[in-house]
């Protein structure tokens, strides 16, 4: 789902999406069964050719490159880097809550 759906719109009982190309085509029953067995209520998967919302996955890389753009642009950061020539981002962790 994170790599193949293209949300177009949401309501209570209601989800419309786009698969993406190449996309497994009983995503849409799968999800309808799964929603249904959780809520115990009708669900309407529809199909669209509209663009849709960037799929999960495209929303977290661009969400991960954002983040690293902004730390690595921080001026502690910098200034480390002045420091310690070649240092550069390994990895980036969100804090355990």
């Amino acid at each position: 789902m994170e790599k193949n759906v293209h949300l177009v719109s949401f309501k209570p009982g209601t989800i419309t999406l786009r698969l993406k190309e190449g996309a497994p085509s009983h995503l849409p029953q799968i999800l309808t069964r799964f929603l249904e067995t959780l809520t115990k209520t009708k669900w309407q998967v529809i199909l669209s050719k509209e663009a849709g919302h960037p799929t999960l996955e495209t929303q977290s890389i661009e969400e991960r490159q954002a983040l690293e753009g902004w730390i690595d642009a921080h001026p502690s950061l910098q200034d480390l880097k002045r420091f310690f020539p070649g240092l550069a981002l390994k990895d980036i962790k969100k804090p355990s809550k």
